[in-house]
């Protein structure tokens, strides 16, 4: 997987591309986010819009990546998922779980507001 790093006041906006799946060249989201964290980064919003294709590798990637961004006091958040990943996220339930953003100005502006890294809920 390909990623390219931006930064809007406190929030990291990883803009992802290529393939979530085991055995793709390049970092994992889950190292992604572990490389964030070490930095000291704790609100970050993994860009979906040139994300292929996502397998049970890419999911659990993401899964942990949330859970690890949560217990060290941050937030991860999602934006810009196509409906195949959104069928994904509902079919898993993850949908409910991690918030998920369609306009990027909205999803940076709502780590200002949330009061806690636990919030949960969605936005489209």
């Amino acid at each position: 997987m390909e990623y390219t790093e931006r930064r809007v006041g406190d929030v990291v906006i990883v803009d992802l591309e290529g393939k979530a799946t085991i055995g793709t060249r390049g970092p994992t989201m889950l190292q992604i986010a572990g490389d964030l964290l070490d930095r000291g980064e704790r609100c970050i919003l993994l860009n979906m819009a040139e994300v292929s294709y996502i397998d049970s590798s890419g999911l659990g990637d993401l899964v942990v990546s949330f859970l690890k961004v949560s217990k060290r006091n941050g937030q991860l958040k999602l934006l810009s998922l196509d409906d195949k990943h959104r069928a994904l996220l509902e079919m898993t339930r993850l949908i409910d779980v991690i918030r998920h953003f369609s306009d990027e100005t909205e999803a940076v502006n709502s780590f200002d507001t949330d009061s806690s890294s636990s919030s949960t809920g969605s936005r489209s």
